[in-house]
């Protein structure tokens, strides 16, 4: 459950009140989602600095993302330069 995440989520909830009605109907409401990013959300809300301003992307790609959260946390470092690439061209 999220619940064990809360002190983490309350940590950020300055930089995650722009993205939660995207993150509710994205993935909260999505139980196959959840079920795939959850057992990661610790990871990911260590690295949100990094990740927060790929968002809109990562959640309008929700759907082919998710069920490789895991994967695509190991070689987070590794995409974001390739992400911050795109972004400058």
């Amino acid at each position: 459950t999220l619940v064990a995440h809360v002190p983490a989520i309350l940590a950020r909830l300055d930089k995650l009140e722009d993205h939660v009605a995207p993150i509710l109907e994205r993935v909260l409401n999505n139980r196959r989602h959840l079920a795939s990013v959850e057992p990661y959300l610790d990871e990911i809300l260590e690295r949100f600095d990094d990740i927060e301003p790929h968002l809109p992307w990562i959640l309008d790609n929700i759907d082919a993302l998710a069920p490789y959260t895991g994967l695509l946390l190991k070689h987070i470092d590794e995409l974001l330069l390739y992400a911050d690439v795109d972004e400058h061209e």
